[in-house]
């Protein structure tokens, strides 16, 4: 059901060190999740400063996800975990596949493309879907670093909550901005 612009939309909100909560009675849970009512949706998670949200008047076709953070480094943990539950729901994936992952690039934006881009690279090419994603952020100089491991295991339709199949990621307002301190990604999926 699509919603118009001014509508609901899924929110997901820290509560703790380990657990956040998407709630909205008007609304889905995030894309592709298997749930026969919009209550509230609990995920374990890390330590995290972010709110997602995954308007559905962005793109009807495609799965997009809004991503607001106090931090560079909090906005590209925000945008990976967004991609992680669109894939499949962290807390039904056990571990055991890993890979470690560093990329540098002067442009913050086009660092977190590349790195949401490799996530659906290796969720194709290795047949997996993500518990986790480790990661940190630094600025030196005029260079961004960023180094992530992600974690998983291979898809199982048995034992784990799969939402979307994610082909990519779209250049389709896709943006990240910095404004008053606060950090902003909007993502467009390929689903």
């Amino acid at each position: 059901m699509a919603h118009p612009a001014s509508g609901p939309q899924d929110v997901l909100q820290r509560e703790s060190a380990q657990s956040s909560r998407t709630c909205d009675p008007r609304t889905q849970p995030p894309p592709g999740a298997h749930s026969a009512s919009a209550t509230c949706h609990t995920f374990s998670l890390t330590s995290m400063a972010w709110t997602i949200r995954w308007p559905e008047h962005i793109a009807m076709a495609d799965a997009a996800f809004e991503v607001d953070a106090s931090s560079a480094e909090e906005v590209v943990r925000g945008a990976t975990e967004a991609l992680l539950q669109s894939l499949a729901n962290p807390v039904t994936v056990s571990g055991g596949w890993e890979r470690s992952i560093e990329r540098t690039d002067v442009d913050l934006s086009a660092l977190l493309f590349d790195w949401l881009s490799e996530i659906v690279y290796w969720k194709d090419a290795a047949g997996v879907v993500f518990r986790e994603a480790p990661l940190t952020l630094v600025h030196e100089g005029d260079v961004w670093l960023l180094r992530a491991r992600l974690i998983g295991a291979p898809v199982d339709y048995q034992t784990q909550e799969l939402h979307a199949d994610v082909k990519g990621v779209t250049k389709h307002l896709y943006h990240v901005s910095q404004d008053a301190g606060q950090w902003k990604a909007l993502v467009v999926l390929d689903v």
